[in-house]
């Protein structure tokens, strides 16, 4: 009788925690359809934006000319306001004073046979040439490039002028391995960047486009088609951002963490990556405008090279001039080749920042790839001893503009790399980028509304 009685009496607090149980999961599922409920009338105002890559295009336009504007005022400003008036006038006078008395100096050489009033302008004439050829000296660059280009001229002209002849070997020796180290760090550094963007990044992009399909076959229901590549894109007329709500979660967190669907700050990542391979870019470009177009042409490799003792007793090494045949030698086998890795470099970065899983890691593999570009340096330091290096920082070529020329390009050199690299970025970022072919652009509006619907829920 007591254990009936006390059966009796436990079953109406059993029954109590489950009620109690059971109502904590009843407003836990209402709160949840409340979220949902809410969630798809914010997600209901998102529109389909289509394309970015004109507007991206207009606001980048936009900026450029306010950029401009802001420039052009700011020098006009210390060109004119800045500097006081008075000097201006004074030192435009001295100008033109100094000017007029050379013209006189000069029609008094002509017109007479004394040499007492040709020596003034003579001597104004050699200072200034020397002047010019001090700025037309430049040096080197100091990576393994430089270190090849240097090795087949200046060791190549000791072979043929018969210099250090107990040396001969070891001369000859350098040119190739220098050669054949340029050749073993361009093949390295593609094979790693293909490896990388093939093997590591292939596996994220096949999870992008399934995911991505699943996505679209979500959101636009049956009024989809098939692209090329097999997978589903939705019609423009039947996207519904409703459908964001009921959709899988990890669909939700993969496709909302995709680069594309942050394209302003992937833009802004490409264009980093792409600016550190512009360095090397630009270093090719400049050798080829030193070496090909601007170096004079010898018959011998024997008149290439001019030595000029320095007070520590070494001698700075100046090329003044290059063979055609070696010129030919130059770009088919250094230059050329460095100018198509450093293009292959950029597209594959391209493509395994655009093939990032995690926005947290895109910053990550961009300094990842940055060791790829700085590997010729690298090389360098690593094998070249001390004696090479001093050798090489001591090796000097000419330049094919003076200083005054070179400050004029300079700038306009500056805007052609700007346009150029935000042209390239803009280009892959919106239209020729394939880890997700025919990207629709259907995914920034709705996972901006759906991460501030959840920042605004764990705040609450």
């Amino acid at each position: 009788m007591q254990v009936s009685s006390f059966f009796r009496s436990s079953k109406p607090g059993r029954g109590g925690g489950r009620s109690k149980a059971r109502g904590r999961l009843n407003s836990v599922e209402s709160g949840a359809s409340k979220n949902s409920t809410t969630l798809k009338q914010k997600l209901a105002a998102v529109e389909l934006e289509g394309n970015r890559g004109l507007q991206t295009l207009s606001l980048v336009a936009e900026i450029g000319l306010v950029i401009s504007i802001f420039l052009a005022l700011a020098t006009r400003l210390l060109r004119y306001v800045v500097a006081a008036p008075s000097k201006r006038l004074q030192i435009s006078a001295s100008v033109k004073w100094r000017r007029m008395s050379q013209m006189l100096l000069r029609r008094a050489a002509e017109s007479s046979s004394q040499h007492t009033a040709e020596e003034p302008v003579h001597e104004q004439d050699s200072a200034s040439e020397e002047e010019e050829e001090e700025d037309k000296f430049a040096p080197m660059h100091v990576d393994i490039f430089g270190a090849a280009v240097s090795s087949l001229i200046c060791d190549a002209n000791c072979l043929a002028l018969g210099r250090h002849c107990h040396r001969n070997s070891i001369r000859a020796f350098r040119v190739v391995a220098s050669v054949v180290c340029c050749w073993a760090h361009m093949g390295l550094q593609t094979y790693l960047l293909y490896m990388v963007s093939t093997v590591v990044a292939d596996l994220v992009v096949t999870e992008f486009r399934s995911t991505y399909d699943e996505y679209e076959v979500h959101m636009y229901g049956n009024t989809t088609h098939l692209n090329k590549n097999g997978f589903h894109r939705g019609e423009a007329a039947h996207f519904d951002p409703t459908r964001f709500a009921t959709l899988d979660e990890e669909i939700q967190s993969t496709v909302c963490q995709m680069p594309l669907a942050n394209d302003f700050f992937f833009l802004g990542v490409i264009f980093v990556w792409t600016l550190t391979c512009v360095v090397d870019v630009r270093k090719c470009f400049q050798m080829i405008h030193s070496f090909i177009v601007a170096m004079p042409s010898v018959n011998s490799i024997m008149h290439s090279v001019k030595l000029f003792p320095q007070d520590n007793g070494e001698n700075e090494v100046v090329i003044v001039a290059v063979p055609v045949h070696f010129k030919a030698i130059l770009v088919s086998l250094i230059l050329l080749p460095r100018l198509m890795v450093d293009c292959a470099t950029v597209w594959l970065g391209c493509k395994w920042l655009a093939a990032t899983a995690e926005m947290g890691e895109l910053l990550l593999n961009a300094v990842a790839l940055e060791f790829v570009v700085l590997l010729n340096e690298c090389i360098l330091v690593a094998l070249v001893p001390k004696h090479g290096l001093d050798g090489l920082e001591r090796t000097k070529t000419l330049v094919g503009s003076s200083r005054l020329a070179s400050a004029e390009a300079a700038v306009g050199a500056t805007f052609m790399w700007v346009f150029l690299c935000l042209g390239w970025c803009l280009a892959y970022v919106y239209w020729l980028q394939n880890v997700v072919p025919e990207y629709n652009w259907d995914i920034r509006g709705v996972c901006d509304v759906w991460r501030q619907f959840h920042s605004s829920t764990d705040d609450a």
